[in-house]
């Protein structure tokens, strides 16, 4: 399939344009809501968040799905080793396929937890709590801590590294 080459669409973000959501990673997200095969109520649920973001919001849904991922996927994951009796924490580095899959199942933990009624308000609400900036948020304040958790744990990179036997 030929990527469209607008500002919208980059092949990083797009890996498979999928027809019906014209984007990879909000089937993904979908996808993740469908239980016992009822597909056609999620999106028809969906489409409902689609048209509202449109109208009230003035953004696309897919740009605006694209930014929230952006800011709150992990640049790092924090493993641990286990040297001399004690765990040593060390970051690594999660390539961009990943840290974004991780944030839509943190944003997917983040809507299913929500206590509003119907789907596509738990959609919505989160969404415009996340596009207001706050520093509270669950999903930023969690960014931030395994952003502060790879930092202090920096030094015990040396331990992630395969040991070689010298002779």
């Amino acid at each position: 399939m030929k990527i469209r080459e607008n500002s919208l669409y980059y092949k990083e973000f797009y890996r498979i344009i999928d027809g019906s959501y014209n984007s990879f990673w909000i089937g993904k997200l979908l996808n993740k809501f469908v239980k016992k095969g009822q597909k056609l109520t999620v999106e028809n649920k969906f489409r409902k968040t689609y048209y509202f973001s449109k109208l009230h919001l003035n953004k696309n849904f897919h740009t605006l799905f694209l930014e929230k991922i952006e800011r709150i996927r992990p640049i790092f994951k924090i493993k641990s080793k286990l040297i001399a009796g004690t765990l040593k924490d060390y970051p690594v580095i999660i390539n961009k396929d990943k840290s974004r899959s991780y944030a839509t199942n943190n944003f997917y933990n983040s809507i299913f937890n929500r206590k509003d009624r119907n789907l596509e308000q738990r959609i919505l609400n989160d969404f415009v709590d996340l596009s207001k900036n706050k520093k509270n948020h669950h999903l930023i304040v969690k960014h931030e801590e395994l952003l502060l958790n790879a930092i202090n744990n920096r030094f015990h990179v040396r331990f992630g590294r395969p040991r070689i036997k010298r002779r």
